[in-house]
């Protein structure tokens, strides 16, 4: 398997995730309180996060590391990835 996704690829796995993955996933690249945003909301945030068109709260201050996740921590980090590369 490829380390990182495309956008097209991480919006794919995003569809298929139960809401509390969906969080996971948003809290771990960087979503504000990603409780109270509904699936497709944080959906489209962590795309928006992955195209450099959305804030992201900054890494100390996330709860959770792509890295420490069991599950779906290459969507979090494809999407960590992609935002570095549009940031440089």
């Amino acid at each position: 398997m490829r380390e990182f996704l495309t956008i097209g690829e991480i919006e794919e796995r995003l569809q298929r995730l139960s809401m509390f993955a969906v969080r996971q996933v948003a809290d771990a690249v960087g979503v504000k309180s990603p409780s109270k945003y509904s699936a497709a909301e944080l959906r489209r945030l962590i795309l928006g996060i992955a195209k450099g068109e959305a804030e992201q709260v900054p890494k100390e201050k996330r709860r959770l590391a792509p890295e420490k996740m069991t599950y779906n921590g290459d969507v979090a980090a494809a999407v960590i990835y992609l935002a570095e590369k549009r940031d440089n």
